[in-house]
């Protein structure tokens, strides 16, 4: 009888191997991911080592365990073998790269991120679905850790957390740096909205408050590629959302999202940070609790009225608060209007990319070694120095030569193919969701630099095992 009970409720262990020795890829995984999320996205070279080491031992011993159990299936992904080409030929530039120790620790970090594919492919495929919907969870949770950290401490001017760019500070949050934290939150806001529209009824509530955190954070970082980003993922959501009630609690969900952005921004800038903490947590419980009550489907009608009602006063409140402020609105007219003249987007990056093209001529077989972009670029700049060429291929030009570059091209090609025919094919709503999250991903690295934050690229990672083969995602929370 416990044996039969146990079939049911584990169907995938398999016989004479415990079950924590199957499972415990998973928690190594979840366990760096978070920390990396934490400290930094693993950017500096002490979290970056110690995130490579957690990604290795989390990849190694699923790799054992696939062997032993002959799960040869969870190896059959293109993105895995053309990332596995890619981390062998990093690897040989240890032997001309400039600086060894800087281009070991990079090497160990793509190699770590194979496991970040192994992992969860293996896994779904042991344990099934319910295994994915624990992962991706812990993305959203970590999300909305992020972005509520983010708020509260642009709210209370807590440094390192915000940072000042263009004379008005910007949501930094755990990674210190406005753009990051606007691809992570944007690569876990579509995750969290399909969660929201096909999760648990009475789960729906909970998620529906993420989203607005993350929203608010979103706009609180300032990105312009993240205001871009976030108007498309919500366009896509409101489209798709299909029935009627939740086509309004998305409507409802943007709004509170806004209001809070809006609360913090003026609050922020006025300097009454622990007014603005309890205003905006005081929304998300008013958020929590409409929605809530809008899902159970007592009052009818009614809960549907107060939803409407409450998303137009959200929206009516975030501009009259806008409106009220002067310094809020030179700050959104600098970044949002101002900012997006072709005179300020354009000519740095088109002298950055210069410069690292030059790099990249001069030594295109081998190229310099991997993480050695910084070293090599003070030779060639035309711009003011930085450590990134702002686009993904370029500096893996730069860094690996014509090889590594064809085959970071390659995988992102790969993905991005695979992505749009996610998109407009018949599949679920997590799997387009995680699609989104890999597009983004991939739009924030052609302009900037966040897949030297191990754990967005991570994230990335598992995102790309999901999408690589749907029937991963069939029944996930359907």
């Amino acid at each position: 009888m416990k044996k039969e009970v146990r079939a049911v409720s584990e169907p995938g262990l398999k016989e004479g191997v415990p079950p924590f020795i199957q499972q415990a890829g998973l928690y190594l995984l979840m366990g760096t991911l978070l920390i990396g999320v934490i400290w930094n996205g693993g950017y500096f070279p002490e979290s970056k080592l110690v995130l490579a080491c957690g990604l290795l031992i989390a990849g190694g011993w699923e790799f054992m365990v696939v062997v032993a159990l002959g799960e040869w299936q969870a190896l059959r992904s293109y993105a895995l073998w053309i990332l596995a080409a890619f981390a062998l030929w990093t690897a040989a530039s240890h032997a001309w790269t400039l600086n060894t120790d800087v281009t070991d620790r990079e090497v160990a970090i793509i190699f770590g991120l194979l496991g970040a594919i192994l992992v969860p492919r293996a896994q779904v495929l042991r344990l099934g679905v319910k295994t994915m919907e624990s992962l991706l969870n812990w993305l959203i949770y970590s999300a909305g850790f992020v972005a509520a950290w983010g708020i509260a401490t642009y709210l209370t001017r807590t440094p390192p957390y915000m940072e000042m760019v263009d004379g008005f500070l910007r949501v930094g949050s755990t990674f210190q740096y406005s753009n990051a934290v606007s691809c992570f939150l944007l690569m876990a806001l579509p995750v969290t909205l399909a969660m929201h529209q096909t999760g648990r009824q009475k789960d729906r509530a909970l998620y529906g408050v993420a989203v607005s955190l993350e929203m608010a954070a979103i706009f609180l970082a300032f990105s312009r590629m993240g205001l871009v980003a976030l108007a498309a993922v919500i366009v896509y959501f409101m489209v798709t959302a299909g029935k009627r009630q939740l086509l309004s609690q998305m409507a409802f969900i943007t709004g509170a999202g806004l209001l809070m952005a809006a609360t913090a921004l003026v609050l922020g800038e006025a300097e009454y940070a622990k007014i603005g903490i309890a205003a905006v947590t005081l929304l998300g419980g008013v958020c929590w609790f409409i929605l809530r009550a809008a899902g159970t489907g007592r009052g009818g009608r009614l809960f549907k009225k107060a939803v409407l009602a409450a998303m137009a006063v959200a929206g009516i409140g975030a501009v009259v608060l806008i409106a009220i402020s002067e310094r809020s609105q030179t700050i959104l007219r600098t970044r949002f209007i101002e900012g997006f003249a072709w005179s300020k987007l354009i000519p740095h990056r088109s002298a950055t990319w210069e410069a690292a093209w030059n790099a990249f001529k001069d030594k295109p077989v081998k190229g310099w070694g991997l993480g050695e972009f910084y070293e090599i670029f003070a030779k060639y700049e035309t711009a003011q120095p930085t450590r990134f060429a702002h686009n993904l291929a370029l500096q893996m030009a730069v860094d690996t030569g014509i090889i590594g570059g064809v085959l970071i091209i390659g995988l992102l090609i790969y993905v991005a193919a695979l992505t749009l025919l996610r998109l407009v094919t018949r599949t679920n709503l997590m799997t387009r969701a995680l699609a989104i999250a890999a597009t983004v991903f991939i739009f924030y690295n052609m302009f900037d630099w966040e897949w030297y934050l191990p754990a967005i690229t991570a994230w990335f990672m598992v995102a790309v095992a999901c999408i690589e083969n749907k029937s991963l995602l069939k029944n996930i929370l359907e």
